[in-house]
């Protein structure tokens, strides 16, 4: 009987390794996605995004809780879903600073500039730094509003990560991927020590690195694992949300695991698993095509409805809808225009 258990422990033993070494090990020589299904998963993430935003629909709730713990996050995991091309790294930096920092700066400036109209003023020392570092923290201490830039920096940490990984070998991935883990961890517990790194790192390095052992595993999870064994664990999974984020108070590190280190994995591949369904919907890849621009713009025309709207009507969620569908429409119809499109270079 021991030797029996004993055998059972060292085949499951081999088969982790077996399979932590392959998901290492794969060089993403291929693309797990067309074009089509990643605009695609990327409409549907920002017509997401544009309702979690929302705060007369979301007002606070489980649902807002729900939809923050992965519709941004899906974003830095869809480029490990693609193959990989190695990129001389001046190549590199000049099309993705062009790409992601020229629309950040643009809105930095922007953010700014309405921060002073409202007299929430800071000091030129204070804005430099707020732009190098671009984490949440920064953004909303400095300037009470904007915060969601945070998404363009730490995208192209991700990137940069990205580019790491995969040019190292399989000591160098295993060291990465254990540095990854350390800030995934900070970050979704909040410990004391991350904070400091969370808040302060320049172009938010810390949240990109932590991104990276979720994105690699989702990568595995994608090859290795059928649509019906998904489907399981998200049944498994909503059956625990439901459990236990009513009493999150309570059982606050449980919440925290299932929140921001379970449902970011396990939802965006539910999602993905409809990939074929979507990509047959040609205004939900046209959504994909302009996402950058709609997250950058809904906010402001969510800001200018309820300022028009609050304390003149009676709000709820039905008037919550209508503002979605205009801030998703109004950000939609911005990309359209040759101005805009200046601010955002391909």
């Amino acid at each position: 009987m021991p030797s029996t258990l004993s055998k059972k422990i060292t085949d499951f033993s081999s088969k982790i390794y077996t399979f932590w070494r392959n998901t290492v090990q794969d060089n993403a020589a291929v693309s797990l996605l067309s074009r089509n299904e990643s605009n695609a998963i990327k409409g549907l993430l920002i017509i997401l995004v544009v309702l979690g935003h929302n705060k007369y629909v979301m007002q606070g709730g489980m649902s807002n809780v729900y939809l923050y713990s992965f519709h941004v996050y899906a974003f830095y995991y869809l480029p490990f879903l693609y193959d990989f091309r190695r990129m001389d790294w001046g190549k590199f930096f000049q099309k993705n600073l062009v790409r992601l920092y020229v629309p950040y700066t643009v809105f930095f400036i922007l953010v700014a500039a309405l921060a002073y109209c409202t007299h929430k003023s800071s000091s030129v020392l204070r804005m430099a730094e707020t732009y190098l570092c671009g984490s949440q923290y920064m953004l909303h201490t400095t300037f009470g509003f904007g915060s969601f830039l945070w998404f363009l920096p730490t995208m192209l940490s991700v990137l940069t990560f990205r580019q790491i990984y995969y040019r190292l070998g399989f000591v160098g991935r295993n060291i990465m991927l254990i540095l990854s883990g350390g800030c995934l961890l900070g970050y979704a517990y909040m410990w004391h020590w991350y904070l400091p790194l969370w808040w302060y790192s320049p172009v938010c390095l810390t949240v990109g690195l932590g991104m990276l052992l979720p994105a690699i595993c989702l990568r595995s999870i994608f090859i290795r694992a059928s649509k019906s064994s998904i489907v399981l664990c998200f049944f498994l999974l909503t059956v625990c949300v439901m459990i236990f984020y009513p009493v999150a108070h309570q059982y606050h590190y449980t919440y925290l695991t299932i929140n921001r280190l379970i449902c970011p994995v396990l939802i965006f591949s539910l999602l993905l698993t409809l990939r074929k369904y979507l990509s047959s919907s040609k205004i939900i890849i046209d959504l994909g095509l302009q996402s950058l621009i709609i997250y950058l713009t809904h906010q402001f025309i969510y800001n200018g409805c309820y300022t028009v709207v609050g304390g003149r009507i009676n709000v709820n969620i039905y008037i919550g809808l209508i503002l979605f569908v205009i801030a998703l429409t109004g950000g939609y119809l911005l990309s359209k225009l040759k101005p805009v499109r200046y601010v955002f270079p391909k």
